[in-house]
Formats: C-alpha cells, sequence, structure tokens
C-alpha cells in the first residue's frame, strides 16, 4: 500500500485530489459536510499513510477499497 493507492481509491470515490502552493495533498470529500483532509508531500512517519486513510473514512472513503485488488 502505498499513496498512489489512496490517491486512486479517492479518484474513483469522487474525491477531489489536489495539491497545495507548497506541495501537500488536499483531498475534498464528494459530500460537501466534510472539511477538506491535508497530507504532506514527502511523509515523514511509517504510519502516515494509515493516519491518512483512517481521516480520509471519516470524511466518507471506502476502505479497503474494491480496486485495489488485483487478479
Amino acid at each position: 500500500m502505498d499513496l498512489r493507492d489512496v490517491v486512486q481509491a479517492a479518484r474513483d470515490q469522487a474525491f477531489g485530489v489536489g495539491r497545495t502552493e507548497k506541495g501537500h495533498r488536499v483531498f475534498s470529500s464528494p459530500d460537501p459536510g466534510y472539511s477538506p483532509v491535508y497530507f504532506s508531500g514527502t511523509p515523514s512517519d511509517q504510519r502516515s499513510i494509515k493516519n491518512l486513510i483512517s481521516k480520509l473514512r471519516q470524511s466518507g472513503l471506502v476502505w479497503p477499497w474494491a480496486g485495489r485488488i488485483k487478479k
């Protein structure tokens, strides 16, 4: 699992995925009731992607994402 998997899952589920001027990723939920989720452009903690997934799940992301299963 890496950031590319999370970005692809978010895009498949209609999340907006972009970058800030300083290189951070920003994920916008399709439900306007949720605040955007920001993620560092260069994660320094080994748990950072898991923490990102946790925050995105609170914003409506379905994880584990069925599209990531490769046959």
